[in-house]
């Protein structure tokens, strides 16, 4: 079975993921309906269909807020969050949290 970090891990090996694929990698590993997740992180399946398609920008605060609530580590979706906002600003800088 794939742990937690081995999943967003795994998926990380070839590029740098973006929050949205990290939520949607994790759930396709719980075996969710995108209406299962969207209740589960608290949003709605339109504001859920938005966050898919990279068309919102999360802030930090919510990534974390996501992460407790799917049990996750908060510093893998911060860090998610802040590269997120890097890379839609056209930086092309890597983020390492300590």
């Amino acid at each position: 079975m794939t742990t937690r970090t081995d999943l967003v891990d795994y998926k990380n090996v070839l590029k740098p993921l973006t929050l949205a694929q990290a939520i949607e990698a994790i759930r396709e590993d719980l075996e969710l309906t995108k209406v299962e997740m969207a209740n589960r992180i608290g949003i709605s399946k339109s504001h859920y269909g938005s966050l898919v398609n990279e068309d919102l920008s999360i802030s930090v605060k919510k990534a974390g807020e996501w992460a407790r609530k799917l049990r996750y580590p908060e510093k893998l979706f911060v860090k998610y969050a802040l590269q997120d906002m890097l890379r839609r600003n056209e930086y092309d800088f890597k983020i390492e949290l300590i």
